[in-house]
């Protein structure tokens, strides 16, 4: 069934032409889509919230040009492939690299979060096994540090980042030099027994699975799971609103 996109008001879309979102609205791939980045998952997402992430990312660009350009030309960023942090105005984005057809047409994409927003923490692993033709058997990982921010971050509050696995140790060791969350190396979801249990909550009240968010289901998990202690985030939060005040935000 053809869809009209609810942003820009692109008419009959197709199935392959349309990101559908969980409110039952409809977004063009070709344009609206591209305005957030991959690590929103859009197919968990309300119209609300999306429009909320694509201004996250406009004031992304913004926030960094005016707070990380200068830093990363000063050497003054804390830098993780895609993670910049700035311990002295309390900031850090996460980037996008894009490009349309190998190196041509390239861009970057931002998201920038206050240091005192980030709730938890964690390294993550996805394990592959696959089998040869001659029936060999060989496994591979692969290492992300997921992360999670406050309630109050509407848009973009909950993604992983992959690197090797010494930089997502060396990433949250120094994360957890900052103010003090302790972390151990599980999942957003944290134990899979864990997570069916709290999903099956959910049929115990009556609601069908088919209704559960799972976006909201990690959220909770990574809460309930008692793998993270928050420090002290005073500071952070204190230096952060006087830089961002400094230009209107």
């Amino acid at each position: 069934m053809a869809k009209q996109c609810a942003i820009c008001g692109t008419e009959k879309m197709n199935l392959f032409q349309a990101q559908k979102l969980n409110d039952g609205n409809a977004i063009c791939n070709k344009t609206c889509k591209k305005l957030g980045l991959k690590y929103f998952n859009y197919q968990f997402a309300s119209l609300e919230k999306t429009l909320a992430h694509h201004k996250q990312v406009e004031q992304g660009k913004k926030l960094w040009e005016h707070f990380f350009v200068p830093r990363l030309a000063s050497k003054k960023l804390k830098i993780f492939k895609n993670i910049f942090i700035a311990e002295d105005i309390g900031l850090m984005a996460v980037r996008e690299k894009r490009s349309l057809f190998f190196f041509w047409n390239k861009s970057e994409h931002y998201c920038v979060y206050r240091i005192a927003d980030l709730s938890a923490y964690r390294l993550e692993k996805d394990s592959k096994t696959t089998v040869s033709s001659k029936g060999k058997t060989s496994s591979s990982s692969t290492f992300f540090v997921g992360f999670l921010f406050e309630e109050q971050v509407q848009a973009l509050s909950i993604f992983r980042i992959q690197l090797s696995k010494s930089k997502c140790r060396s990433l949250i060791k120094y994360i957890d030099s900052l103010f003090g969350i302790v972390t151990k190396e599980k999942g957003l979801f944290g134990d899979l027994k864990d997570s069916w249990s709290y999903m099956m909550s959910f049929k115990e009240e009556g609601k069908s699975m088919t209704s559960v968010n799972m976006e909201e289901v990690q959220i909770e998990m990574m809460k309930k799971s008692g793998n993270y202690r928050e420090g002290d985030k005073t500071k952070w939060a204190e230096i952060a609103d006087a830089a961002l005040k400094e230009i209107g935000n």
